[in-house]
């Protein structure tokens, strides 16, 4: 960063030769990038100040990056006692290097430098070099750091270990060597699974199923204004700054293959299922003869194994669609469930649970919503696994 110089010339040499006459202490010789130094350190202290004259906005601006470093320090040494390194090395290495900038740190010949510092860990939100210089770098990287730790310091430490593992093992990577910044890593994981209305407790898994990344996908528009209403987020700048930033990724983002190179996602076997087969001609023409003779909904709804015969009554209109809601409504819920498999495979609708179909608007599916919205909370468990875990064969008997 440039500091322009605006006042009397004069009046800034002879303060630029007393100030490198103290620096000599006895020799008579410094190195031209010495001299470069000190001027470029007093035009770092001087911008500290605008007010009064040339000595006095020199020594206020002493007092000031005094205070900047007293304060600096402080929360260095909060960090210090609050932090957890996670075994990486990066993480554990730039963070006890600022110890010996503390005891480099020249605010007198070499305010505008940062001694004694080699940053490998990065920052979520990283601090412009351009921007910042000496003390005010530091600030502004220790401050951004602090935010990432009391993140994670909020979430159990067993979980985080347990993510970076299958991070390192997704990856094929050593998470201890390799992780740029585990504060990312963990907020966009976290923050998925409050969207996807999963908490976060000691024993959680981070990852998400492949299930879940499809459902993201599906309601990505709506993750920034659902989460940005949290306080959490309302409250820190920071926070909002990583949310925009999964929301700007996942905006690019279209498919599963793709979410896995921004998310965790276990690709797990699902459980299938393979629809019994429908009624013979014989029996389904049978089957359709007692219903126009009278046959009690209830009696049909116990004939029917197959979705592929309740498709076709609705199908060949030999029921009425109140009679249609109405057998829906009657059928073993292993023959629904079977049903609402095959409307969901389908529509190819990402329902992972119930309340994504009563939030759903399409009309055809009304005589669904009915029958889920009376279940009991044991049926709605059941089905919500069923929702969530299994998956359908393609299979075609017409």
């Amino acid at each position: 960063m440039e500091y322009g110089i605006t006042h009397n010339q004069q009046e800034y040499r002879d303060l630029l030769i007393n100030v490198i006459l103290s620096r000599l202490s006895g020799s008579s010789v410094l190195a031209v990038e010495d001299v470069e130094n000190i001027e470029m350190s007093i035009n770092f202290i001087l911008n500290k100040c605008e007010a009064g004259s040339l000595i006095e906005r020199y020594q206020q601006g002493r007092q000031v990056l005094q205070e900047q470093v007293e304060a600096t320090k402080v929360l260095y040494e909060k960090i210090l006692i609050q932090y957890k390194s996670y075994e990486i090395e990066a993480l554990k290495g730039s963070i006890t290097g600022f110890k010996d900038f503390f005891k480099q740190y020249d605010l007198n010949f070499g305010a505008h430098l940062v001694p004694g510092v080699w940053l490998d860990y990065q920052l979520a939100e990283p601090v412009d070099e351009q921007l910042y210089q000496g003390i005010d770098f530091v600030w502004h990287y220790l401050t951004n750091f602090y935010c990432e730790m009391q993140f994670l310091n909020s979430i159990s430490e067993a979980v985080i270990l347990t993510t970076l593992e299958e991070y390192s093992h997704d990856l094929g990577i050593d998470y201890r060597v390799d992780v740029n910044n585990v504060y990312e890593v963990i907020f966009n994981q976290v923050f998925t699974h409050i969207f996807l209305s999963k908490s976060v407790t000691s024993n959680t898994s981070l990852v998400l199923s492949e299930n879940e990344a499809s459902y993201l996908l599906a309601h990505k528009e709506e993750i920034y204004p659902t989460l940005s209403q949290i306080d959490f987020i309302k409250e820190n700048r920071y926070y909002r700054h990583s949310l925009k930033k999964l929301q700007t990724k996942l905006n690019h983002i279209t498919n599963v293959a793709d979410l896995s190179g921004l998310l965790l996602i276990k690709k797990e076997p699902q459980d299938k299922i393979i629809f019994a087969a429908p009624l013979s001609a014989l029996a389904y023409t049978q089957l359709t003869a007692a219903i126009e003779s009278g046959m009690s909904l209830k009696t049909v709804a116990q004939k029917i194994a197959s979705p592929f015969d309740l498709i076709a009554l609705c199908e060949d209109r030999v029921l009425t669609e109140d009679e249609f809601s109405k057998v829906v409504a009657y059928l073993d819920l292993t023959v629904f469930i079977a049903f609402l498999l095959w409307v969901k495979s389908e529509q190819h609708n990402e329902w992972l649970k119930i309340n994504d179909i009563l939030k759903a608007k399409d009309k055809t599916i009304l005589p669904l919503k009915q029958r889920l919205s009376q279940m009991t909370a044991a049926e709605i468990t059941y089905v919500n696994q069923a929702l969530a875990t299994i998956k359908v064969v393609g299979n075609d008997f017409f």
